[in-house]
């Protein structure tokens, strides 16, 4: 080495610990003041790798080894201060000297073995940026710039650095960590990107909202409309049921009507399909279809001739035409024909009779079974029982003695009951007599 180059060695030596005890003084005593003396310490930074970039000698093909020996080490043998070479820096520039090959590709700027080592790592960085691949290069962050905060028991307020190349930031964090502080270090990124990254979320935020409020309102429509359809069933509903009382209604008053008027009649209550009209016997003169709906005068046969359904044809509505069912009818008679009717003792007692064939089981094959007048004997029983007082001691006897079947098919209970009984054991004697002599009539034996 000449003494010229070891001569600037020293220069750069001397200006880089001046920098080095700046900013420590800088850092130690005014920390406030890092934002203000930045520029001129960069400032005496550039001016020494411009000195070095002029003088340095040519890079070695040499091993790393050697090449870094040569460069520590003085034209009188004496190894250079340690200030002048970041050893750490100088290896990872020695690396990167393959991916300088092609200056072009590093914004055509040449570097030479002089150049300072961190700006070597810096254009090797970019380099690799500028060799990755869209897929890469999509994934990649964004980062404009590294923010270093460093934090030590003897200071009240934190430092703070800002480096726009990651070495930089690097070198901060190790500096300030070898000193004893607390380091944390940010990748910032550019107001545009964080609002592109929140517009992508809040345009996937306000998608999700749409969706859950189309869902909910969909929800509540079907709910809404079912509910209306529910109310619009319970107000026909509650239409039909008042028609019915109206017309029940008007057949109490006809049925009082004919009773005063001593005539038979026959009233129906209908309602129409169409327009919810309600009436007694108004029924129109033409027939309506239940099936096509169609109207017309009534054809001479069950039969539609709209559609050639038959046993589909009903009254027509006086209102509208519309099909008049039927909700109510009632048969009118008069007094007269009410006293001929069969009183309801004799109805009580054929209900009776087939309650003894159907749940007992004394169908006429069972009477006939019985020929020696066992029925008639317990029908005596009945009646005996029905026609004494409860504490009859002489009806008992006389039923204990004539009673023709075993005590446990002994069931009286009431006296009217009982007599019922009676009378339809008597029934189903005489109906057994009769099958036993045919043709003849009894009574005119």
């Amino acid at each position: 080495m000449s003494s010229t180059q070891h001569q600037l060695i020293e220069q750069c030596a001397t200006r880089l610990r001046g920098i080095v005890e700046a900013l420590d003084n800088i850092h130690d005593n005014t920390p406030h003041r890092w934002s203000t003396d930045l520029d001129d310490v960069h400032s005496s930074a550039e001016s020494l790798l411009a000195l070095i970039k002029d003088q340095a000698p040519a890079r070695s093909e040499a091993s790393f080894e050697e090449w870094l020996a040569n460069e520590l080490e003085g034209e009188d043998g004496q190894p250079v201060p340690a200030a002048v070479c970041d050893i750490a820096l100088a290896r990872r520039a020695f690396n990167h000297w393959p991916k300088l090959e092609h200056p072009a590709k590093v914004c055509g700027v040449r570097f030479s073995a002089g150049v300072s080592s961190r700006l070597v790592v810096e254009a090797a960085q970019r380099l690799n940026e500028f060799e990755s691949t869209p897929e890469q290069e999509a994934e990649r962050p964004e980062v404009v710039a590294y923010r270093t905060i460093g934090r030590h028991t003897k200071h009240q307020h934190p430092h703070y650095a800002l480096n726009y190349y990651k070495q930089n930031a690097e070198d901060q964090a190790a500096h300030w960590r070898e000193r004893g502080c607390e380091v944390s270090e940010d990748e910032l990124m550019t107001v545009a990107q964080h609002e592109r990254i929140v517009g992508a979320l809040r345009a996937e935020r306000d998608g999700a909202i749409k969706l859950l409020g189309q869902s909910v309102w969909q929800k509540i429509e079907r709910l809404t409309q079912e509910r209306d359809a529910a109310l619009a069933r319970v107000e026909q509903q509650e239409r039909t049921i008042a028609g019915i009382n109206e017309a029940h209604a008007k057949l109490a008053g006809l049925y009082e009507a004919a009773q005063a008027q001593h005539s038979a009649g026959y009233a129906e209550a209908r309602q129409c399909v169409n327009c919810r009209h309600i009436g007694i016997n108004d029924a129109a003169d033409y027939a309506a279809c239940h099936d096509c709906r169609w109207t017309g005068p009534e054809p001479d046969e069950d039969k539609c001739p709209g559609c050639a359904g038959e046993n589909c044809m009903a009254a027509a509505c006086p209102e509208c035409g519309g099909r008049y069912e039927l909700v109510a009818e009632a048969k009118i008679s008069t007094p007269a024909a009410q006293a001929g009717q069969m009183p309801q003792a004799w109805l009580d007692v054929q209900a009776e009779r087939r309650r003894q064939i159907t749940a007992e089981g004394w169908t006429p094959e069972h009477d006939d079974e019985h020929s020696h007048g066992q029925i008639a004997r317990a029908a005596a029983c009945y009646a005996l029982a029905g026609s004494s007082a409860p504490n009859d001691g002489t009806a008992a006897l006389l039923v204990s003695l004539a009673w023709p079947w075993d005590q446990q098919w002994w069931k009286p209970t009431s006296a009217r009951r009982d007599l019922i009984k009676a009378g339809a054991l008597i029934l189903a004697e005489i109906e057994r007599l009769d099958r036993a002599a045919p043709g003849k009539e009894v009574g005119h034996e």
